[in-house]
């Protein structure tokens, strides 16, 4: 079997297992998450026509459902190294089949090395992704050869953790008006704050960035 040229389109819906990771940067020891995960797709993949090139006729790949996972493994806090494969039990059809012919089942397979780049920090925004590797195509019917063929993948895409804030918006406790326990002014208002920001003037008592009262006099004590 030859082909000359397949796209693939899909949509696929992930699950994802992810491991997180501190890595010291600097003399400071400012850290940066590069945060590692395992990633389960189910889908649908749909395609155009590929053509057969000894007789120039064309075939379709029938749209069918798909499988996918992909090893993600951290760099930094915005790239990924990521391994892929990819399954999905399709059928060819054509015009120029006979009846008993038509139809043909094939599973197509995938195998790709590349990876992902964050642009504002992994699990957060738009992200590049790409990578390189094989695609197998094997007919499942006797008498036919499979091909292996090479093959690239490039997408562009938006993370929006739809089942976190699903999640959040049924289950989640309301956060109180200062959840971070914070002295600044912005965290003194009621949430959400009335139409002049304070029902009556706020009474300034301590520093703006004073989190913890009793280090700080410890602190001050030593100095």
């Amino acid at each position: 079997m030859r082909k000359s040229g397949i796209a693939m389109a899909c949509v696929l819906f992930p699950m994802t297992i992810a491991t997180g990771m501190a890595q010291a940067q600097g003399m400071g020891g400012a850290s940066q998450a590069a945060e590692s995960g395992v990633t389960a797709y189910g889908g649908y993949r749909s395609s155009s026509s590929l053509t057969e090139t000894t007789t120039g006729q064309n075939v379709n790949v029938n749209t069918g459902a798909s499988y996918a996972l992909a090893v993600d493994i951290g760099l930094d806090r915005n790239r990924q190294v990521e391994i892929f494969y990819g399954r999905q039990k399709t059928g060819l059809t054509s015009g120029g089949f006979s009846a008993a012919a038509n139809n043909l089942p094939l599973t197509i397979e995938y195998l790709h090395v590349g990876g992902t780049n964050f642009f504002e920090g992994l699990g957060k925004g738009v992200y590049l992704v790409g990578g390189i590797g094989v695609t197998l195509l094997r007919p499942d019917r006797a008498g036919l050869s499979s091909e292996t063929k090479p093959s690239i993948n490039l997408g562009v895409g938006y993370l929006l953790p739809v089942i976190y804030l699903l999640w959040s918006i049924k289950y989640g406790k309301p956060a109180s008006s200062n959840p971070w326990r914070a002295t600044g002014l912005e965290w003194q208002t009621p949430s959400p704050p009335p139409k002049h920001n304070f029902e009556k003037a706020p009474v300034v008592t301590t520093p703006p960035y004073q989190y913890d009262a009793e280090a700080e006099e410890k602190e001050l004590q030593h100095a």
